[in-house]
């Protein structure tokens, strides 16, 4: 008889996935906060927020894809 999947199996499963999105997040605002450092200490005006938006965007996706491509790979 095969074993049904219980409640740590199932968080077993989705814990990386979760931890994704918090891992594109956290890109995403380390690489504002440094465009925002860059403007206050530089006086760049919004050219560096802009430019870390977008590079931590760009690299967070990259990395999201990437993480997820593998994790399908492994099932």
């Amino acid at each position: 008889m095969p074993k049904t999947p219980g409640w740590a199996d199932s968080l077993r499963e989705v814990a990386p996935l979760l931890s994704l999105g918090i891992q594109l997040a956290l890109i995403v605002v380390v690489s504002v906060i440094i465009g925002w450092w860059v403007d206050q200490r530089y006086g760049t005006g919004p050219w560096g927020v802009l430019i870390g938006a977008v590079f931590g965007t760009g690299s967070g996706l990259y990395h999201f894809i990437r993480t997820a491509l593998g994790m399908k790979d492994r099932h």
